[in-house]
């Protein structure tokens, strides 16, 4: 259901600060702090960077960007600040300066100076937070407006400042064009999959949080009851379910830049693609990047190193500054493990023949965990272990399609899960699990017979003649809840791995102009 909160009116300036920054953009650059009171009486820091090029006594003179930040840290203050989410290319304060913006930044609640509790950007508390900001930032005299109450605003950041970039152009339409870096869709699909816990990032994620924020009580009682049952109460799905965008991106008009890490296992590509089908779904104009990066480092060839920076500044400038004349790039753009760029004039793109393998046998399920670390999957040493035929040339983009039947038992008898994972053995003998991806695959362990089809997590990789693909079953990941059974599953198993028809290569290294 759609939801529009109310736009609170209550932002009271309680401090106001000049300091003079450094800038990489031509002429002296000014910061004001402020600290605005939210709807609920919550404190938040601000800072407002004035474009260069701003005059004093001149009014509505420069589109504004808000520039969120990530989980754990606060709003930069310094022009030279950088916030990104592991290897990605981040977009600072500096360059969005340098386009000639006004950037404003700011801590979230729970975070840094700001008060109140972190509710991991729900749009009743972090996205009416953002209003409050739009309000403030529509008063400011370097602000350009499109009416009265309304600035030119766009908006940039990575991870949790990816995210509530979808909330609060789903809640607010004076939201021009957002940029959002590695967010996420919904919490449920990704701190339980197939209901199953992902502990090793959960686990991280509190431990940052309660080491440098204020987080909601509900959220630390969520953690601690899965952790010690390896499953989630109803109460704490529910809450998760209410924090970020959901299905609430279908209400989005701001034009859409979303970029997602091909190796992300927090925020997988599956976010990416369900973020996109809503909004392009609604007639938005919408982009989709996927980069090698995000959460995780990249391990392999991660390309041009400021391919994300550039697409996301001709992003802005195309519909944050009505500039027709700026090609922003196909409408999907990925780059494989070989650093290259490869675009499709769709999502999803023309399909290839897919790459497929059949096979099965017995797997032994035991507590401990058998691959894995907290935050990727790595080759197990036992499993079942399934060859793909790999034709030479195929680009494999997208989710992968598992057809499982089985029979098991395990005592205690329970429902458990098992994994799956796409692995591939490349000319030097290396094997990698691809994208760094484990699939949690539930399964009922009661001696009868069962048949399960999934989409597994979406991968991407440019098959060579020499390489080699397996479809890995496995019985534990430690990214995942601890195996708590003994047991045995006969299975046989069919997976298919898709295929783009035609993928051109980008030259250049860079994503190509649209067509």
């Amino acid at each position: 259901m759609t939801i529009m909160w109310k736009r609170a009116l209550v932002a009271a300036t309680l401090a106001v600060a000049v300091t003079p920054v450094p800038s990489q953009a031509a002429g002296p650059v000014e910061r004001r702090d402020a600290t605005l009171t939210s709807f609920d009486g919550t404190p938040i820091v601000t800072h407002l960077f004035t474009a260069p090029e701003v005059r004093e006594g001149q009014r509505d003179q420069a589109p504004t960007v808000m520039l969120g930040h990530g989980w754990t840290q606060s709003g930069p203050t310094r022009v030279e600040d950088a916030h990104s989410a592991g290897q990605v290319t981040p977009i600072g304060v500096g360059d969005l300066l340098a386009a000639g913006y006004n950037v404003v930044t700011w801590d979230a609640r729970g975070w840094g100076k700001s008060g109140g509790q972190v509710q991991a950007d729900s749009p009743e508390f972090e996205g009416r937070d953002a209003q409050m900001l739009i309000d403030w930032i529509a008063r400011q005299p370097e602000a350009q407006l499109d009416g009265p109450g309304d600035p030119r605003l766009g908006m940039a950041g990575a991870s949790y400042g990816g995210t509530i970039q979808l909330v609060t152009a789903a809640i607010d339409h004076r939201v021009d064009a957002i940029t959002p870096t590695v967010p996420w869709h919904d919490l449920r699909n990704t701190l339980i999959p197939e209901g199953d816990f992902r502990l090793g990032w959960a686990t991280l994620l509190v431990a940052g949080g309660k080491a440098t924020g204020n987080l909601a009580p509900q959220l630390l009682a969520a953690y601690a009851a899965a952790s010690a049952t390896g499953a989630a109460r109803q109460s704490d799905i529910d809450w998760f379910l209410s924090r970020g965008p959901g299905d609430l991106v279908r209400a989005i008009t701001a034009p859409t830049l979303i970029i997602q890490g091909t190796n992300d296992t927090l925020f997988s590509l599956r976010n990416a693609v369900a973020n996109y089908e809503m909004i392009h779904g609604a007639g938005t104009p919408t982009r989709m990047i996927w980069i090698c990066g995000g959460h995780v480092p990249c391990d392999t060839d991660p390309g041009p190193r400021d391919a994300v920076l550039d697409a996301t500044l001709a992003w802005l400038q195309r519909w944050l500054r009505d500039d027709a004349t700026v090609s922003t790039g196909a409408p999907f753009t990925w780059m494989a493990e070989d650093g290259r760029w490869r675009d499709a004039t769709s999502w999803p793109a023309a399909p290839g023949v897919p790459l497929r393998g059949t096979g099965g046998g017995r797997l032994a399920l035991r507590p401990g965990y058998s691959s894995g670390n907290p935050i990727a999957a790595t080759p197990a040493q036992r499993g079942l272990s399934i060859p793909i035929a790999t034709p030479s040339g195929a680009d494999v983009v997208g989710a992968p399609t598992l057809d499982l039947r089985y029979r098991g038992r395990a005592w205690p008898a329970r429902s458990s899960h098992v994994y799956a994972q796409v692995v591939r053995r490349v000319a030097s003998g290396r094997r990698v699990v691809i994208g760094g991806q484990a699939s949690p695959v539930p399964v009922t362990l009661d001696g009868r017979d069962h048949r399960i089809t999934l989409a597994l997590e979406p991968i991407v990789a440019h098959v060579a003649a020499q390489d080699e693909l397996e479809l890995q079953l496995v019985d534990s990941s430690a990214m995942f809840d601890l195996p708590r059974t003994f047991g045995s599953i006969d299975a046989q198993a069919t997976v298919e791995l898709p295929t783009v028809a035609a993928a051109r290569e980008v030259p250049h290294g860079e994503p190509a102009p649209a067509n």
